[in-house]
């Protein structure tokens, strides 16, 4: 059984130029103050829809905005760090942290309603243990999500939904063995996004290997194993996930899927040249499903120019660029790190604004001040996630 202390912890601010909330002792936390606005920008490098640079009354009406859209944030862990200056693979602390876990106010925080939850390193019991915390209400005021009907009860309850995601099957739980069967098991307690994924420094077992990632080259795609993983995740309603596929496994896996995939957390290679970004065709690919691509504010996956630097400009650059490559109805956002962000020493920090905790509420100012519509901005927030939330999870 897993040892869930990381639900009685205090929540610290990630730095002093981070957003810091505040806990009224019984586990209550309060919005955080917010860093500034940027000054308005010129070009981002995007098509731009309008001119770049929200202003105080774009962040206004974008809060507002934010707070009536369901968003959903294709990998927000759930988690906050519970120090500061710890680095990012600190020990983390299940949102807000002091006393039993309550998940009341995080929609006022962040505006996320529904969070995919990776259970990479917490193993088969790990993900179990959460799942019951929350049913007997030890973690108030969140609801797994088994069926799309789930997603409508957390909606109408306003509890704060999750997805029980795997990216990287390390630890011992996540083995298939060799065949399938594990799938139908993990299924049945709750797995409901599923990374092809098998990097090269996991050390897997080759009868264990589903796909190639994106750090091994793109000669070689699905193995046998994973053409069938695929085929069966579509039988059981599992969301196939490409986000750390190379290429090629990429390609195969949107090819042979009769249901939408996912790259929960991927951006564009062309305007950031990277391993792990995708290139025009890998989008296209995904979107012909019927999938989505959340874009994500980790720094080194939006630095277009190579300085090591990116930001607000580099986020929506992608945003747009995506949008105008696939269409509006195949984009989302995918924070990627605790909702707290990452350490500002960290390679994955991008800078303040989209380490706050309100970071969709900023995207969506920016958004809105280039010209978005408000149907797009709410497809962007979490419509297109839900689409295929619901066509996948409802296919069985």
């Amino acid at each position: 059984m897993v040892h869930w202390r990381i639900l009685i912890v205090a929540l610290l601010p990630l730095s002093a130029s981070a957003p810091v909330s505040g806990s009224d002792g019984r586990g209550t936390v309060t919005p955080p103050s917010a860093p500034p606005l940027r000054a308005a920008a010129a070009g981002t490098g995007a098509q731009a829809s309008g001119t770049a640079g929200a202003t105080a009354a774009d962040l206004e009406w974008a809060r507002a905005f934010v707070a009536r859209q369901y968003v959903v944030d294709g990998t927000a862990s759930s988690l906050a760090k519970v120090d500061p200056g710890c680095s990012a693979s600190c020990e983390r602390r299940v949102y807000p942290g002091t006393g039993p876990g309550d998940f009341g106010t995080l929609k006022a925080v962040s505006g996320i309603d529904l969070g995919v939850f990776s259970m990479s390193g917490f193993g088969l019991e790990g993900m179990i243990d959460f799942r019951n915390r929350t049913a007997d209400g030890t973690i108030a005021n969140a609801r797994a999500v088994l069926t799309y009907e789930d997603i409508e009860t957390a909606r109408a309850n306003g509890e704060y939904a999750y997805i029980f995601y795997v990216q990287s099957r390390v630890a011992p739980q996540w083995q298939l063995d060799g065949g399938l069967a594990n799938l139908g098991r993990w299924y049945a307690e709750g797995l409901r996004v599923l990374q092809l994924r098998y990097g090269e420094k996991e050390g897997h077992e080759p009868a264990e290997r589903l796909a190639y990632g994106s750090y091994e080259g793109d000669d070689r795609g699905l193995t046998e194993l994973g053409r069938r993983a695929v085929a069966e995740m579509n039988r059981l309603g599992m969301i196939v996930d490409v986000s750390h596929l190379n290429r090629q496994s990429t390609l195969e896996a949107a090819a042979l899927s009769e249901k939408p995939v996912l790259a929960t957390h991927a951006n564009a290679e062309a305007l950031t040249p990277q391993d792990r970004t995708k290139d025009d065709e890998e989008l296209r690919a995904i979107a012909a499903t019927g999938g989505v691509i959340g874009v994500t504010p980790i720094g080194w996956m939006l630095d277009r120019d190579g300085d090591g630097k990116a930001g607000m400009e580099d986020m929506v650059a992608h945003v747009e660029y995506i949008a105008g490559l696939v269409g509006i109805d195949h984009v989302g956002l995918s924070t990627d790190a605790a909702l707290d962000g990452w350490d500002p020493d960290s390679r994955h920090y991008a800078d303040a604004e989209l380490a706050a905790f309100d970071r969709w509420v900023r995207v969506t100012a920016e958004l809105r001040a280039r010209g978005w519509s408000d149907e797009d901005l709410a497809k962007l927030l979490g419509g297109n996630f839900l689409r295929v939330i619901r066509e996948v999870l409802s296919g069985r």
